[in-house]
């Protein structure tokens, strides 16, 4: 099993890009991680980056995802967050905070590394969510 590791963060033309390929899919994934969540990502890499850890980029276990996901949660609970915490579910947050913002199925499709738009369509509640909010603001900029 391949974690995240140092290599994958690539400094391109001075933006920060995280690049790896899918163990599910085998699919590249090339995101640009200056322009997600206002960097924010790229302030939690080179906070890590500059510790040794011998197995992954952030010492989690990485005997198994579940191993991974407690410690997840051993976290969160620190932090007093009583919420379920798994690398799943912040992936699903990513891809719905990314449709609520008008980001095409397409484009949440390829950051995901879904091969199929149909996987991606999991998320239509949000798109719905999104026709709704988009045409209250038409309706808005029409009553001014």
């Amino acid at each position: 099993m391949t974690w995240l590791q140092k290599d994958n963060f690539h400094l391109i033309d001075g933006k920060w890009w995280l690049i790896f390929k899918s163990l599910k899919t085998g699919v590249t994934i090339k995101l640009p991680i200056y322009m997600l969540f206002d960097g924010k990502p790229i302030e939690i890499f080179k906070k890590y980056c500059k510790r040794n850890f011998k197995s992954s980029l952030f010492g989690l276990s990485t005997t198994s995802n579940s191993a991974t996901n407690k410690q997840l949660k051993q976290l969160a609970q620190k932090v007093k967050v009583y919420k379920h915490i798994s690398f799943h579910t912040a992936r699903h947050t990513c891809a719905t905070i990314l449709l609520y913002n008008g980001v095409q199925l397409t484009t949440v499709q390829k950051l995901l590394g879904h091969q199929s738009i149909r996987t991606t369509e999991v998320y239509s509640d949000i798109m719905d969510m999104t026709v709704i909010r988009d045409l209250q603001k038409i309706k808005q900029k029409k009553s001014k």
